[in-house]
């Protein structure tokens, strides 16, 4: 059976890296002879990585050769349907669904974070292209209201993040802090992302990790999970921590990140991935919201344990830190059972693939 996989890889960030990596582990259990192509904006490093056949995702003649031939198109999962990166973006995944759709191989869409749509013709061409699939799966409940908004009829299955699924490499992982001579002490795991903007929202949260750092002893591991997109607010972290913290600043594999973050006594990150890999740990979080995604995902958790972008300063950030981390062990406790339905629910993802495969 041949399977083409498209979704946001090759661009070195860690979280879609990680759905990429458990959607092929779940294939590969479902039916171990599988072929697997994947469209990747670094082939070769896909390729290698994953052990895929892996082609440029930008080559439509080579892309199209695949997806005549193949035998289920898989679109996801994340947050690729939406057009607040840009319409760009939403118009090219929903070329290569209706691509599938031309040549009539089943599409699936995958454990999907739809929207936000900002513009009447995002959502009529959306609607236009999903008549056509067979099966969607979404991770969040705003987009099963959404797709059911815009009139799917197909089967919708609402399930969760695939990385979620992902396991943590620990032996890796503690290769990678002894290398730091961090191994055996306590640390902070600081992911930021560029949703932070200006420099006093950076500096707000610089003043919060360096107070938990002098107050408690921790030691600071910094690690971008989109090291490229992130580099203005890595550099301006740099430049303001220097020695006072370790970094990571190259892409590595997934589960090595997750067992990094799995390790630390407290996360703090703007990032969606991040913050799930510390759900995943049961690591006590203090994520900064910037987008519905992340309220969507600390909603599930039923955990006030995320701060407004508008409401980071020095203050707020400090207060909140100390009391997630003073509160850590009850908080690490509450993540265990509210982690539990969001894995079951990612786990229908098999199912729906199964389905597909039969």
């Amino acid at each position: 059976m041949k399977v083409v996989i498209s979704g946001y890889y090759g661009f070195g960030n860690i979280g879609d890296e990680a759905i990429l990596s458990v959607s092929i582990n779940l294939l590969r259990s479902l039916l171990p002879a599988v072929e697997i192509t994947v469209l990747s904006a670094k082939a070769e490093k896909t390729a290698s990585l994953f052990q895929v056949k892996a082609i440029s995702r930008n080559d439509f003649s080579l892309i199209a050769a695949e997806v005549k031939k193949a035998d289920l198109f898989i679109s996801g999962g994340g947050g690729l349907l939406q057009d607040v990166t840009s319409r760009r973006s939403l118009y090219y995944y929903l070329a290569l669904i209706s691509l599938a759709q031309y040549y009539k191989v089943p599409t699936l869409l995958l454990a999907q974070g739809v929207g936000p749509l900002t513009s009447k013709s995002s959502l009529k061409l959306l609607s236009l292209v999903i008549k056509g699939v067979k099966g969607i799966s979404v991770r969040d409940k705003s987009s099963a209201t959404l797709l059911n908004t815009l009139g799917y009829k197909g089967k919708l299955l609402l399930t969760a993040d695939l990385a979620f699924l992902l396991k943590p490499d620990y032996l890796r992982g503690g290769q990678v802090l002894e290398s730091l001579n961090i191994k055996n002490k306590p640390y902070l795991f600081l992911s930021p992302s560029r949703a932070l903007g200006s420099p006093s929202k950076v500096e707000s949260v610089i003043q919060a990790v360096l107070f938990l750092k002098e107050e408690y002893g921790l030691e600071i591991l910094v690690v971008p999970f989109y090291p490229r997109h992130d580099h203005f607010t890595l550099e301006l972290i740099k430049s303001r921590l220097k020695e006072r913290a370790h970094y990571i600043e190259d892409c590595f594999e997934p589960e090595v990140a997750l067992a990094l973050v799995g390790k630390a006594e407290m996360i703090v990150s703007s990032r969606l991935h991040p913050i799930i890999s510390a759900a995943i740990t049961e690591v006590p979080f203090l994520g900064i919201s910037y987008d519905p995604k992340i309220d969507n995902l600390t909603q599930e958790l039923g955990e006030r344990l995320t701060l407004q972008l508008s409401k980071v300063n020095p203050a707020d950030m400090i207060y909140n830190a100390i009391n997630i981390y003073e509160n850590r062990i009850e908080i690490k406790t509450r993540l265990k059972s509210l982690l539990v339905p969001l894995i079951e629910r990612a786990q229908l993802n098999i199912n729906l693939i199964r389905e597909f495969i039969n």
